[in-house]
């Protein structure tokens, strides 16, 4: 843990997660709250800040979930992201949901090949395959936006599904096609503690952002942009 102080916001999903490292230490917190986020996350933020003894002027940097997910909870964690940074000069960094689910699946249960499905309601998911080896999280072809029949899975490696893509009526007929798939009891979501140390390595890569570049990753506006041409 370096001597940074860095304040995480992740809102992509139900849950409403903020962190802060500061003085060598992890503040967080991480709860269910459909549709409340935008009403308690400034809340949550000076929570932290109180019990961390710190000001945000002494914040160096800001690491925002720019998704893909629900697209209100995107914008706003990018809205505050912003807001906050158009006052103090921090560093910026932006984080996929995705990569933060698969990071947080992979501390808890060490498998190194995590498929990541948030349900992106109209029958599609967010989907992603990561594949985690000591520090290095590697994304192993593209995030997508996509319907359950057009997921594909190679049945022979031993991957751990998360997500709450995987709990849905539809992905349950779909793992009863692939047995050697392992899902985790229970839905799980983006946690902006996990966001610390990968926003320290986006920052050692200078992986870092100007303000203006703060936005949100919709992703399935994306997709059907693609399927339009």
């Amino acid at each position: 843990m370096s001597n940074k102080n860095i304040l995480a916001i992740e809102t992509s999903t139900q849950a409403c997660s903020v962190a802060l490292q500061a003085q060598q230490k992890v503040f967080s917190h991480h709860k269910i709250l459909p549709r409340q986020h935008n009403r308690v996350i400034l809340q949550h933020i000076q929570q932290l800040l109180q019990q961390a003894s710190v000001t945000l002027a002494e914040v160096d940097a800001l690491a925002y979930g720019q998704g893909p997910g629900s697209f209100t909870g995107i914008r706003l964690a990018a809205a505050v992201t912003q807001g906050l940074a158009l006052a103090q000069n921090y560093k910026l960094v932006g984080l996929s949901s995705l990569k933060i689910l698969a990071l947080s699946a992979y501390k808890q249960y060490q498998v190194p090949e995590i498929l990541v499905c948030i349900d992106a309601k109209m029958n599609e998911v967010y989907f992603a395959h990561y594949r985690i080896q000591q520090k290095n999280i590697a994304l192993i072809g593209e995030e997508q936006c996509v319907g359950y029949d057009a997921l594909q899975i190679d049945d022979q490696l031993n991957y751990l599904a998360v997500g709450d893509g995987w709990f849905t009526a539809q992905a349950k007929m779909l793992l009863k096609k692939f047995p050697t798939l392992k899902l985790v009891a229970e839905p799980t979501y983006p946690n902006a503690i996990d966001m610390l140390d990968l926003a320290e390595q986006a920052m050692a890569n200078k992986q870092t952002l100007e303000i203006q570049a703060v936005q949100p990753n919709y992703l399935r506006q994306m997709h059907y942009q693609n399927k339009s041409t």
